[in-house]
């Protein structure tokens, strides 16, 4: 779960040159033994109460408790760009979950990209405060976010009256919060108002614009929304704090989600099905290909590598005259 052993295991295991396999701390034994049938993995590191029940599935667990206090004293050689880096397993909610390939090469661009795409570059110390699992998105930014030099509070979940502590008390550079968060600071925190904070990360879900009024009034117009998948990491495009807040204060009020323009190197196209690109400002579903994408998933007939390059997300969405993508719906439920 969310904790310190989290991030210097999830650094060590990048660091071995080993592809770490991020699994959620409420994974049953039955998501377990599936994630390691697909992406074969025979060792895990955990935490010593979980040490029984990994064993039981033929998993040997390397135990945080024992490795706390221990020096490596080598240097490690880098990694190949091309070999295996990180498998990402998939939500699961329209089947079982399917595990993304990253090559360490398209997981380090990955990180330069989050990087290059902040709003700012953090000072050391500077603070950011992040709520939502370690091991998918919050862990990207932190990395980002740690490489620049700054401080990373890592909270294990939502606690609004934890949270309201650290703004009262300032000191809080950024925070990132998907809106199912934002909804939560505004049920509990009311009409207050917080300064200080130079951005509100969001993603991975629509941010309606009731929701983004009561986050402009909490924070000010400090919200930045990114568009990511676990097929193809963020940042795949951004909309930053000014364009988001003349976006949603002053544009006419259109059909769909604005999720702001492609990060560098990211290209997208509006298809209709698996046929045929689409024009500007047409309707389609949302096709992505990038350097730091996923090369394929695994599924229960082993590898199966994105056609061509690119992915196809099941997202509807257009791209405007602009040069922004939005998105409008879902292709299936």
């Amino acid at each position: 779960p969310n904790s310190l052993a989290a991030a210097w295991v999830s650094c060590g295991v990048t660091l071995s040159g080993a592809a770490e396999t991020p699994l959620s701390w409420g994974y049953t034994d039955e998501e377990i033994a599936w994630s390691a049938r697909l992406a074969g993995f025979r060792v895990a590191v955990t935490r010593r109460e979980r040490a029984g029940a990994l064993r039981a599935l033929g998993v040997e667990p390397i135990l945080v408790e024992d490795l706390a206090d221990t020096d490596p004293g080598v240097t490690l050689p880098p990694a190949p760009a091309g070999a295996r880096g990180r498998i990402l397993f998939s939500s699961g909610t329209t089947g079982r979950p399917k595990g993304l390939i990253y090559s360490h090469g398209r997981r380090w661009i990955g990180n330069q990209l989050q990087k290059a795409a902040l709003p700012f570059a953090p000072e050391p110390g500077a603070r950011i405060l992040l709520m939502t699992p370690y091991i998918h998105g919050a862990g990207l930014l932190a990395a980002a976010w740690y490489d620049r030099g700054g401080e990373v509070l890592l909270h294990d979940g939502v606690d609004p009256a934890r949270v309201r502590g650290l703004l009262d008390a300032g000191g809080l550079e950024a925070l990132f919060a998907p809106p199912t968060v934002l909804a939560k600071l505004a049920a509990a925190f009311g009409e207050a108002r917080f300064s200080g904070l130079r951005c509100v990360f969001t993603g991975t879900a629509p941010l309606a614009p009731a929701l983004y009024a009561r986050a402009a009034a909490m924070f000010g117009p400090v919200v930045r929304i990114t568009y990511g998948k676990t097929e193809c990491v963020n940042p795949i495009t951004v909309l930053a704090p000014a364009e988001t807040h003349a976006h949603f204060t002053g544009e006419a009020r259109e059909s769909g989600c604005c999720l702001g323009w492609p990060s560098a190197g990211v290209e997208i196209e509006m298809r209709a099905g698996e046929g045929e690109r689409l024009a500007t400002g047409s309707e389609g579903e949302v096709w992505l290909r990038a350097r730091h994408m996923s090369e394929g998933y695994l599924d229960a007939d082993g590898f199966q590598p994105h056609p061509g390059g690119w992915h196809r997300t099941g997202d509807l969405g257009r791209m405007d005259a602009r040069g922004r993508l939005w998105l409008t719906g879902r292709v299936a439920d």
